[in-house]
């Protein structure tokens, strides 16, 4: 994307690629909830888990996306959004491909509370960032495509479960390839622009008009008053730091945080349990294909 003026159509593309890419947050959210289901079912085999065991190893995820998201509360506002996401990239990277070698239960619970942080984060901030750079015409339907992503990645993470099921080991697989949306997500993210909001935050106003040219078709002018009208509610000329941690007339924080309390809700619990409490009133194989 160039930093100069673009058509309508341009534009449009710009900040739907914008909202996609971001939305891989909502993917890896929703394939990490999926893809334990099935793993699980041969993770605690290979490992002899207890019930204990097999709590921690579920519920490692949600304890760090907890973490993460209370850190994102915090972080989006210091760091940037879009660097908050690329961090939360590499985080889950990471702790997918430590989970996928992980010798024992301890170092696999390890890792992925430390890809649920980088869960926690991303899924916290990447509707902000995107509902920043998005028009208002264009941000609620927008916004949408992290919850869509979620829905894909659960989808996503069943089939890839199905097809790894008779391979030796295959929840090493089902573990690492969510490597894969993630490692696409850092790549495509350092290519977007950083959200105008928070340049403005960071007194960067030739900085947001800038990001603004990239994913809106209107000139000069017209990006000026629409930092002036939209950003400036509070009757300052332009916002400051001091004044920026209010979102459209509340705390953008609030939001954030309310994301934490999410991360343990039963949505997670059946989704991950689900093919597990199957097991109980049919065969294991036939457990398999619920996932």
């Amino acid at each position: 994307m160039s930093g100069s003026e673009v058509s309508a159509a341009q534009a449009k593309r710009n900040v739907t690629i914008t909202a996609a890419i971001a939305g891989l947050a909502g993917l890896l959210f929703g394939y990490d909830t999926g893809i334990i289901a099935g793993a699980l079912l041969t993770i605690t085999p290979d490992f002899s888990l207890n019930s204990l065991e097999s709590g921690l190893v579920v519920g490692a995820v949600p304890i760090g996306a907890v973490a993460g998201a209370w850190f994102a509360s915090r972080g989006a506002d210091r760091y940037g959004r879009r660097k908050l996401i690329l961090i939360s990239a590499a985080i889950f990277i990471v702790g997918a491909v430590v989970s996928a070698v992980s010798p024992g239960p301890l170092l696999l619970i390890l890792s992925r509370i430390v890809i649920g942080f980088g869960i926690g984060a991303a899924s916290a901030v990447a509707p902000v960032y995107i509902s920043e750079v998005a028009p208002p015409d264009l941000r609620g339907s927008l916004v949408t495509f992290f919850q869509l992503a979620v829905t894909v990645g659960i989808l996503v993470a069943y089939l890839v479960g199905f097809a790894f099921t008779d391979v030796n080991e295959g929840w090493r697989w089902m573990l690492g390839l969510g490597a894969v949306p993630a490692l696409a997500m850092a790549i495509g993210i350092v290519r977007l622009p950083k959200s105008p909001r928070w340049l403005i935050m960071q007194n960067d106003v030739e900085g947001a008009k800038g990001a603004l040219a990239r994913v809106r078709p209107a000139g000069a002018e017209a990006i000026e008053m629409e930092i002036q009208r939209g950003w400036a509610r509070d009757g300052d000329t332009v916002p400051t730091p001091g004044n920026m941690t209010r979102l459209h007339g509340y705390d953008s924080r609030v939001s954030l945080d309310s994301r934490s309390g999410s991360q343990g809700s039963l949505f997670n619990a059946t989704n991950s349990y689900f093919p597990r409490s199957a097991s109980g009133y049919y065969e294991p194989e036939s457990a398999r294909f619920t996932t």
